[in-house]
């Protein structure tokens, strides 16, 4: 009976042992590095290009801008090369840095296998400012995130750059999920990145001031729009950055503003009139009432006090939201989650 229980115990300890292990998501990304140079003949006509692997910086032609390129300094004091090889160690899968010669647009995407593949094209070199190169990177490495982050399956979604395919700052683009999506890069970047997004600095209050006389529903189909909303939300909320990054992690996926702000509510109630601020100061009040409470309220007229004060002082109430106020939100800390185990990502803010 004693050796039963004995091997009852061991076999017991073993299944729990497993079923822990199996729980415990793997990371086995590595940093691979790839580099296609352009071939030229002796009068400087363009041949074609050839690829190889880096293994470090050294291996790189001397005098190619790319040292340089790699070697710019991130907000963190990070190399951006350091920071790709530091990262890279926290991903899911490896991770698929080319950089290239060509003249092209770069981009992120998910590979066959699993992998992430960052491509950044020769035209990053004409940047003047340091935090211009970085934040191309960033930004790139910011769509990597949200691959690596939300589930398996997920691919970006419904993507809409319009008859010309391209996205730029200051345009309202076609669909809210390409506005999340380049929005999300557009923050995530500009929280390693001193907030800046190329020449647009989100720590200025103006720097929406294009976005003056559209509509709010317009507003939230511009990236930067989103990409302000999501800083402001981790500089100028207590414990916004840990909240935010917990509510992406948990939530996931996400396809607008209007879905990350609903689903951040249900997890951080205690937020809710700090948030619906950033949404009106960065809309310039465009927003209207009924707008404001289905992002942050959850469509309820039924309001906290603490965010039936704010819009009193805001001016925005005319009896719609109602003072039976709901009971008093409790504080939501992040729990652990997959975002806990990679937190290495969020270190260089």
């Amino acid at each position: 009976m004693f050796n039963n229980r004995f091997c009852k115990s061991l076999t017991f300890l073993f299944v729990m042992v497993l079923v822990t292990f199996c729980s415990i998501p793997s990371f086995a990304g590595n940093l691979n590095l790839t580099y296609e140079q352009v071939v030229t003949d002796r009068y400087g006509n363009e041949l074609g290009y050839r690829t190889y692997r880096v293994n470090s910086l050294d291996e790189l032609p001397l005098g190619s801008p790319w040292r340089s390129y790699l070697n710019t300094k991130l907000q963190s004091g990070k190399t951006i090369y350091e920071y790709a090889s530091s990262i890279s160690k926290s991903l899911t899968k490896d991770f698929n840095l080319t950089i290239s010669d060509r003249d092209n647009n770069s981009y992120s995407c998910k590979n066959s296998d699993g992998s992430y593949q960052l491509n950044i094209y020769g035209y990053v070199n004409d940047f003047a400012t340091d935090s211009s190169k970085s934040f191309l990177f960033l930004h790139e490495f910011g769509h990597v995130v949200m691959l690596n982050s939300y589930p398996r399956s997920y691919d970006f979604g419904n993507l809409d750059y319009g008859s010309d395919s391209r996205h730029y700052l200051d345009e309202v683009l076609p669909n809210h999920n390409t506005a999340w999506v380049e929005g999300w890069a557009n923050g995530f970047a500009a929280a390693n990145n001193n907030g800046m997004v190329f020449s647009y600095d989100l720590k200025r209050a103006d720097s929406l001031e294009f976005l003056k006389g559209k509509s709010f529903d317009e507003m939230c189909r511009n990236e930067l729009f989103v990409a302000k909303t999501l800083y402001d939300s981790f500089k100028d909320i207590e414990g916004g950055q840990a909240a935010a990054y917990d509510v992406f992690a948990r939530t996931a996926p996400h396809y607008s503003l209007y879905d990350f702000c609903r689903k951040y509510v249900e997890l951080y109630p205690q937020n809710k009139a700090a948030l619906a601020k950033i949404l009106v100061d960065n809309s310039y009040g465009t927003v209207t009432l009924k707008e404001l409470l289905v992002y942050v309220n959850g469509g309820s007229n039924q309001v906290s006090r603490e965010l039936y004060n704010y819009l009193a002082s805001a001016g925005m109430l005319n009896g719609t939201a109602s003072n039976n106020y709901a009971s008093k939100p409790k504080t939501t800390q992040p729990k652990t989650s997959l975002w806990s185990r990679i937190v290495g990502f969020f270190k260089e803010s």
